[in-house]
């Protein structure tokens, strides 16, 4: 999913969590909402350690050029392949998040914004046949001998 599409669905899951749990304070659901988006900061990341740029701007259009020319040579779906790795988007790193939340709250609700960004973007992927694109456990990633 684009940062689009992960701030709108962002921002309409932190107001519902809010209408549902009207006791949470809004700090915490903006740590949701800000959350919901902001693990796609890896991507970013991965974008300057391979270009040495560092306009976000810039880096959504690599993305999207990248998945322009992979559609191009018809590497989608079925034949599509592992990229880049997202540290962000890994099993391992949503836990040690969650273990965090034991020395402050904030990290739980920085926690559910982020399962809410890896739940979206699980849901396209199979959507698109492309759940074997991504490395969602960071131990895989170790031991992936073919890794980019």
């Amino acid at each position: 999913m684009f940062p689009k599409e992960h701030i709108i669905l962002g921002l309409m899951f932190s107001l519902v969590v809010k209408f549902i749990f009207p006791q949470i304070e809004w700090f915490y659901i903006i740590l949701i909402f800000v959350a919901s988006f902001m693990i796609d900061f890896d991507h970013y990341a991965m974008y300057v350690k391979k270009t040495g740029n560092f306009s976000p701007v810039e880096s959504v259009r690599y993305y999207y050029k990248r998945i322009a020319e992979a559609k191009r040579r018809g590497e989608v779906g079925a034949k599509a392949k592992k990229s880049f790795f997202f540290l962000f988007h890994t099993l391992e790193f949503h836990i040690l998040i969650l273990l965090m939340s034991y020395f402050w709250i904030g990290f739980l609700y920085i926690f559910i914004g982020m399962v809410f960004h890896s739940f979206l973007d699980i849901v396209k992927m199979f959507y698109k046949k492309e759940l074997h694109t991504r490395w969602f456990f960071l131990t895989e990633w170790i031991l992936d001998k073919n890794k980019v």
